[in-house]
């Protein structure tokens, strides 16, 4: 049986936090969150929808500024172009992946069906390793496995990302380790 950590009283409440924490707490840069459930279709699609007003919302105010002699009809049938515009095409041109932590932020503060469950960081990762259309989602072939092989020989079992952008196929160092962990059939040493 597993005892309790020593921080902890008999009721497992820690102490208080100290003035540190207790500022670190407070700023939405710091706060570190795990979510407790996986992402399903709807909590994706939701991301998805958020991520597409606040790149409308930006392209917006990018027109607004630039505005100088064009109408407000105009402004409007951009506004209506951009909401019909297709997901891939409205974030082709919008460099999601180098947006701070804070940007993420207001995106989950934005989505009231997430804010409760997301945090900005989490955000982030669902959107820079499964939804990004930049993220290679194709099944993998005898070739790709072949240099995956070779790659993994030549920078070791901790080098992902090097792999994954050695790869050039736009795969993430997730998917790399994940597939050769399939490939080798079992979990590779860290």
């Amino acid at each position: 049986r597993c005892k309790s950590p020593y921080f902890s009283n008999h009721y497992k409440i820690g102490p208080r936090m100290n003035p540190d924490q207790l500022r670190l707490s407070n700023n939405p840069r710091y706060q570190v969150y795990v979510s407790e459930s996986g992402w399903g279709k709807n909590d994706r699609n939701n991301l998805l929808e958020c991520l597409k007003s606040c790149v409308i919302e930006e392209k917006m105010s990018e027109a607004l500024c630039k505005k100088r002699g064009r109408e407000e009809e105009d402004l409007e049938l951009y506004h209506e172009q951009l909401q019909s515009s297709p997901v891939e095409e409205l974030f082709s041109e919008v460099d999601l992946e180098s947006w701070t932590p804070l940007q993420w932020q207001e995106v989950v503060q934005s989505m009231s069906s997430l804010s409760a469950l997301r945090s900005g960081p989490d955000c982030a990762n669902q959107w820079n390793n499964y939804l990004s259309p930049r993220v290679n989602k194709d099944t993998w072939n005898s070739k790709e496995d072949g240099l995956l092989v070779q790659l993994v020989k030549k920078h070791g079992l901790n080098s992902w990302q090097l792999i994954a952008s050695s790869l050039k196929t736009g795969r993430k160092g997730w998917q790399c380790l994940q597939r050769y962990q399939k490939i080798r059939g079992r979990p590779a040493a860290r």
